[in-house]
């Protein structure tokens, strides 16, 4: 039996979280298809770092590819009864030559998205888990950051090959978890699953704000509810009118170029992707009050007790002349706590929902 071992590189944002949650949930079906899946453990929100500790080791907060644990883990692999060996992390991104000099003919899985899209994505990120406080601010030029590393590790590679596919948020007509299967001729019917789901336009400036104020015994539990808001702008860019063409025109000529030289396995659906993305909502980051008006009053209607702590928080921090009015603007139905948590209020929650969607203001 010929074995082979295929390495998953992400790279960031590109649904990794997704993909090894079912991966590490749907173990035992891997290994029915004769596939080994070593197992990791998966957080809370189902993000972890895969693979990672397998394959590299830690010295001064760096991680470096550690000859000894491939050796071991590949000889795990060679006496097993199992015909691929199926590995996923982020970090081999960043190592996957190293990597490839120490396996055998390793094949490589990574995901081409808009480059667009990567860097607004890394910012929304940036804002939900890292504190960030100040707008977006694009250069002039296109990011190309992860498109740059990707060609640079595909020219690099000698004792390998890397697959590129084409990266698409899962929806009615994509789903990532069985377009990563196909590559290894698995079949098996995946529900789609949002793993890190992206704020809305307006659950991002209000977390901007709040980072502000650094309420960390509240964080996860703000990231958790705001991730959780249906309501509000999706499909919105924060890319302004006066660079939108140049842009566009750059990520479309980088991408073909990177296709033409290296093959995207459904480059169609990429190219069409970019073609509606066009069409999405341009959003300005100079309206934080109008935001916030907008989610205050639905984490006061979805998540009370949350609101109130909150609240709470907010009202005893130092603030300056701006932040003071924002501050109440947010907590403006503070003193509304009682009613809020009387055990008989969830008995008219359905009807107390529709009321105050009638007489709290909305954000237009």
């Amino acid at each position: 039996m010929r074995k082979q071992v295929w390495i998953h590189l992400g790279p960031p944002k590109t649904g990794t979280s997704a993909i090894q949650k079912w991966m590490v949930a749907n173990r035992a079906w891997l290994g029915t298809q004769g596939i080994m899946y070593p197992e990791y453990e998966v957080g809370a929100n189902g993000i972890s770092s895969g693979h990672i500790h397998l394959l590299l080791s830690e010295s001064n907060g760096k991680f470096k590819v550690d000859p000894a644990k491939v050796k071991s883990v590949y000889k795990q692999f060679e006496e097993s009864p199992y015909r691929i060996l199926l590995l996923s992390s982020e970090y081999f991104f960043y190592h996957a030559e190293s990597l490839a000099a120490l396996l055998p003919k390793v094949k490589f899985i990574a995901y081409v998205r808009c480059p667009i899209e990567t860097f607004e994505s890394v910012y929304n990120q940036s804002v939900k888990r890292h504190g960030k406080t100040e707008p977006l601010s694009f250069s002039k030029n296109l990011h190309t950051t992860t498109l740059d590393r990707l060609s640079e590790l595909a020219t690099n590679i000698k004792n390998g090959k890397v697959y590129f596919r084409a990266y698409l948020q899962s929806n009615e007509n994509f789903n990532l978890v069985s377009d990563f299967l196909s590559v290894l001729k698995l079949e098996c019917i995946v529900d789609n699953e949002n793993t890190n789901a992206s704020y809305t336009f307006e659950a991002l400036e209000t977390k901007r704000w709040l980072n502000k104020f650094k309420l960390d015994s509240l964080n996860d539990e703000i990231d958790s509810a705001l991730q959780a808001l249906s309501e509000g702008t999706r499909n919105y860019t924060l890319l302004p009118e006066d660079r939108k063409e140049r842009h566009f025109k750059q990520c479309v000529q980088n991408l073909k170029l990177f296709h033409t030289k290296f093959h995207i396995k459904n480059a169609n659906i990429l190219f069409n992707s970019l073609s509606k993305r066009e069409s999405w909502h341009q959003m300005s980051q100079d309206n934080q009050r109008g935001a916030i008006n907008f989610i205050s009053a639905r984490l006061f209607e979805l998540h009370p007790k949350l609101y109130q702590r909150v609240s709470s928080q907010l009202k005893k921090l130092p603030s300056d002349n701006s932040d003071k009015v924002l501050i109440k603007e947010f907590s403006r139905f503070h003193n509304i706590r009682n009613i809020l948590l009387l055990p008989a209020f969830n008995l008219y929650k359905s009807k107390a929902s529709m009321l105050l969607k009638k007489v709290l203001p909305r954000y237009e």
